[in-house]
């Protein structure tokens, strides 16, 4: 749908162009959604340690400064298939939590799927020759996957807050 829209009008004209074009934004995309929900979760956590401090500027910022600012992909083990990681490192108890709710929700463990792929997929281009790269998904899977795991996104603050 989005790649037709975008680049349907120059295979008939250019089609190098228009193979070039949809490489090119395919990894534009998505860099641009990777990079979004990197900056959302940063900042829902950021807000959810805020909260429990109670405003402790200094507290949170002890967070933001060591587990989030140029550690965020670090936060998770992007090649798996769930975010136990990430949830274990709120502890045992939260983890436990968390899990039984993934769990308990399907929905849910494949909205954190699609984000862990966008994620891998992310770091692989990112970490990889760009221009070189072969990216696997289309620009319409690309979308998908992007909407599926902003729905993981959505649900994290209710999570952290065990609502």
């Amino acid at each position: 749908m989005l790649h037709d829209a975008v680049v349907g009008n120059l295979l008939g004209t250019e089609p190098s162009l228009a193979v070039e074009s949809s490489t090119t934004l395919s990894k534009a995309l998505l860099l641009a959604g990777a990079s979004e929900l990197e900056f959302d979760i940063q900042r829902i956590v950021t807000d959810y340690f805020n909260e429990v401090t109670h405003g402790n500027a200094d507290a949170t910022q002890f967070v933001v400064k060591k587990a989030l600012t140029r550690q965020y992909h670090t936060l998770f083990e992007w090649s798996g298939s769930n975010v136990n990681s990430f949830f274990a490192l709120f502890g045992a108890d939260f983890k436990a939590y968390a899990v039984a709710r993934v769990k308990a929700d399907p929905e849910l463990g494949e909205q954190i799927k699609a984000f862990l792929r966008l994620g891998q997929h992310r770091n692989e281009l990112v970490h990889g020759n760009f221009v070189a790269f072969s990216l696997s998904l289309s620009i319409d899977e690309i979308v998908e996957l992007y909407g599926e795991a902003t729905l993981f996104r959505d649900a994290l603050p209710g999570i952290l807050r065990r609502k």
